[in-house]
């Protein structure tokens, strides 16, 4: 049985010695044709190129990258190339859509804290490092959240995936909203419509939980729903089907709300039924019970730094290859997990042979020469188990000069 070493990282670290690696130098100099990066700081402080995140996305040339620093800026919308790194995680309050992007368009965004939705894109769109509420994937074909949390708004799904569209998730978390009271039955996590599909590693969806019943004191004691209301499904598909596959990730309903306190006489007044964890449960394929998690000690480095690089989860005799993904073309993430053929960027960073402890691995690549001023890679770790399976985790990092 494989290990869960994540839950484990803080003892192990004290007590085991890690599975560590150095490579030779990693050149940002490769990223292919990144020239600018744009500060933008809604406070205006110096050396400031925008104020506001959407007129910078407006003058953006599609090698330019947007490193924005936190703070509340106005709603914008994307139809184009772009690289928005919020600086911080989960720093950049604003609402975001994502529209009309053509095949040839890439989208990529790291740090965001607020709405999202992505509409009619037929180019990926990668997210990492952001905290999400209840956001849309609608009509879009390569959708990638990685390390990501989401929340969703009251009476919403956490997360709607409609019209044929694909989402991977990476190591991270979706909640439905409550019922919050009236017997309101509690709220997807997940909500797949219209024959859309989901692959899910390390990741976890969870259901709302059903409200409260109410009978409301007084003459008579008219009881309006004295019932408490249901869970909402951890997973949900319509009735036009869909599929999702997922590897070491969980799905849960949630808690049947309680019922109504006081309940009247001569009326019976019940709790709330638990959510469907899956349904229906025939939609999902469950790969394995284990994942991995790719993790780098920052999001933004300096040339001449060393980008340390941590993969919890691995168990001894997996082996492992570190890629670097320069072309900021996330589609090959879906489509390598569901072993279908790919087409990975030249940059392989290199082998981490087998694991022989049993702990995380810890990989150092020092970093050599920058570009012009700046880029992003996209690193992913692409992982051979003991018995068979093949696991893969992802994250964003930023170089600058």
């Amino acid at each position: 049985m494989r290990m869960f070493l994540a839950f484990l990282s803080l003892l192990a670290l004290a007590t085991t010695p890690l599975a560590q690696k150095s490579f030779s130098n990693l050149d940002p100099a490769s990223l292919p044709g990144h020239k600018r990066i744009l500060v933008v700081d809604s406070s205006g402080s110096p050396g400031t190129d925008f104020i506001q995140l959407g007129d910078a996305v407006n003058a953006a040339g599609p090698d330019d990258i947007l490193l924005a620093l936190p703070g509340v800026y106005l709603d914008f919308q994307i139809s184009k190339s772009v690289t928005i790194f919020g600086r911080e995680p989960e720093s950049l309050r604003v609402n975001v859509d994502v529209m009309d992007l053509s095949a040839d368009d890439t989208v990529v965004l790291s740090g965001f804290r607020q709405s999202l939705d992505v509409v009619n894109c037929n180019g990926p769109v990668y997210v990492d490092r952001s905290y999400l509420i209840s956001p849309v994937v609608e009509d879009s074909r390569h959708v990638v959240l990685a390390h990501v949390t989401v929340g969703a708004q009251y009476g919403r799904a956490g997360v709607l995936v409609t019209e044929g569209s694909f989402l991977t998730l990476y190591d991270s978390s979706v909640w439905g909203s409550d019922g919050l009271g009236w017997g309101v039955p509690g709220f997807t996590g997940l909500w797949l419509r219209s024959n859309s599909g989901l692959f899910a590693s390390g990741s976890t969806s969870v259901g709302g939980d059903g409200g409260e019943g109410y009978c409301e004191n007084g003459y008579d004691c008219p009881c309006f729903t004295p019932d408490g209301g249901h869970g909402g499904a951890g997973l949900y598909f319509d009735y036009l089907g869909g599929s999702a596959t997922g590897l070491g990730s969980s799905f849960l309903g949630g808690s049947g709300g309680p019922a109504a306190n006081p309940c009247c006489d001569f009326v019976y007044c019940n709790p709330g039924g638990s959510g469907w964890n899956v349904y229906p449960s025939a939609n999902l394929t469950v790969l394995g019970g284990s994942s991995i998690e790719l993790t780098t000690d920052r999001s933004t480095y300096r040339t001449g730094e060393t980008l340390r690089v941590r993969i919890r989860g691995s168990a001894i005799g997996d082996s492992a290859t570190l890629l670097a993904h320069t072309d900021l073309d996330p589609r090959f993430l879906p489509q390598f997990l569901r072993g279908t053929a790919i087409s990975l960027s030249p940059l392989t960073i290199g082998s981490l042979g087998t694991n022989q402890v049993g702990d995380d691995w810890v990989v150092d690549v020092p970093l050599s020469r920058g570009p012009d001023q700046g880029g992003v890679f996209i690193l992913q770790v692409l992982v051979q188990t003991s018995n068979g399976l093949q696991l893969s985790s992802s994250s964003s990092v930023l170089f600058r000069r």
